[in-house]
């Protein structure tokens, strides 16, 4: 494997999920300083709810809170695979010595850094080095069947097997996290 330079650019994802609740709390405190303009029936600053009904104001909100969501997703996917991807290139650069190290290393020989799978070549030798791995990895590949339908434009009918909340992935990410000694 030839060095890779980290950018150092990579966000927690504790910082991700702040970011969220941040973002959700201004659109909450927008949703409702409008609609209550609405109720008192002054004229609203924002040109976009003029002339709009009450219920299609809350179906506004509704959908810039759905793409809030989908967005904090799928950047805590994201944020989950570069602390993965990272601690697999730190282990085979600096050649550290414990088994799931070893078998990194000998993945990085038959493929190029660029072709490194997260699934198969990552998670995996997780899987079968380390058992108590099992369950966290299972609900994270879960999950990135909704990164990918995220990541590639949701334009099917994703089967993710059930729904995610930002809540969920972030306690998907953080779980499979903790149990790899990343968080």
């Amino acid at each position: 494997m030839t060095r890779v330079s980290l950018s150092g650019e990579e966000v927690p994802i504790q910082k991700v999920l702040e970011w969220y609740e941040y973002q959700a709390m201004i659109l909450g405190g927008e949703k409702t300083r409008v609609l209550a303009g609405l109720r008192s029936e002054s004229l609203p600053s924002d040109s976009r709810f003029f002339g709009l009904a009450y219920d299609d104001i809350e179906e506004f909100f509704d959908r810039q809170r759905n793409e809030l969501e989908f967005l904090a997703m799928l950047s805590l996917l994201a944020a989950t695979e570069a602390a993965i991807r990272v601690d697999f290139i730190v282990r085979v650069q600096d050649r550290w010595k414990d088994q799931a190290s070893r078998r990194f290393r000998e993945i990085s020989r038959r493929r190029p850094e660029d072709r490194i799978r997260l699934e198969e070549d990552i998670l995996e030798p997780w899987k079968d080095l380390v058992p108590t791995t099992k369950g966290p990895i299972g609900y994270f590949k879960g999950a990135l069947k909704l990164r990918h339908w995220l990541a590639h434009g949701r334009y099917w009918n994703a089967k993710l097997g059930r729904t995610y909340s930002p809540g969920d992935v972030y306690d998907i990410s953080a779980g499979l996290l903790q149990t790899l000694g990343l968080l």
